[in-house]
């Protein structure tokens, strides 16, 4: 099955939004996801109060700033670290900040979730946004699947899935390529590097490469380090909205295994 999602600017020198019709400020009651894939909602109108509100460069996220108060967390990925399909910061980027901000004093939410979006790109986002808006202390990242690629049809940019061994492995390839740089970047820099994918098939093929920030995840672990049974009776407690994306025992599971590796890697 062949997937495309038009379309990006990839010529940009600022950060790219959220997704390609997501303006600063905007105010959304759907994305492009949920818009299409109706038929998958949950209509139950007690669940149906979620809606996205950007930040100013179409993020959402608290409005990224020069000025930093506090530890500096940039967290970036696809649409599972935007929070498709969840209330704000229910995601595992939200939930991680929330047990971070237990231990330490943080500086505001800021984070780079990339819908539809490819590895290289988010990775560029990333590069973007420390150039604009200084280094941050700690980067967590969770990729989306190697199939992503760009490509360009009718003159115009998509995001392409292929989902077929040959185009899984040359995009294994370029996330190798692209995620080996983010690391020597980070190190070079002085930030504190977590990452890792939601794509098992990706994370077993990365867990036997020489990666220095990488942590290894299948959702069996996940579910089993979830510790948010209080939640339990939340209409999203086992998948968001739209019926595809995780809900908060995924968001939860992931934000535990997150802090949990970071704390080993980088104690103080």
């Amino acid at each position: 099955m062949d997937v495309n999602i038009v379309m990006f600017d990839f010529f940009t020198q600022t950060i790219l939004p959220s997704f390609h019709d997501m303006e600063p400020y905007g105010v959304y009651k759907k994305t492009w996801g949920e818009t299409v894939f109706e038929s998958r909602h949950n209509e139950d109108p007690s669940v149906q109060n979620i809606d996205y509100r950007l930040n100013n460069y179409g993020h959402r996220s608290d409005d990224f700033t020069n000025t930093h108060d506090g530890l500096h967390i940039l967290f970036a990925g696809c649409s599972f670290t935007f929070g498709e399909s969840l209330t704000y910061r229910q995601n595992w980027s939200g939930k991680l900040y929330e047990k971070m901000k237990d231990v330490t004093k943080l500086d505001n939410y800021f984070a780079l979730g990339f819908m539809n979006g490819i590895t290289s790109n988010i990775i560029y986002n990333i590069l973007l946004y420390c150039k604009e808006f200084g280094k941050p202390e700690i980067v967590f990242c969770l990729f989306p699947d190697a199939v992503r690629k760009v490509d360009f049809v009718d003159n115009e940019f998509i995001v392409d899935y292929k989902f077929d061994k040959y185009h899984s492995e040359l995009g294994r390839l370029d996330c190798l390529k692209s995620i080996t740089f983010l690391e020597e970047y980070c190190e070079a820099l002085g930030i504190k590097l977590i990452w890792s994918t939601w794509n098992s098939s990706d994370a077993k093929v990365y867990s036997k490469l020489k990666f220095k920030n990488f942590v290894f995840l299948e959702d069996v672990d996940i579910f089993m380090n979830s510790k948010n049974k209080h939640e339990s009776n939340d209409p999203f407690y086992k998948i968001g909205r739209d019926g595809d994306h995780p809900g908060l025992q995924y968001s939860d599971g992931l934000a535990n295994i997150f802090f949990d590796n970071f704390k080993k890697k980088y104690d103080s």
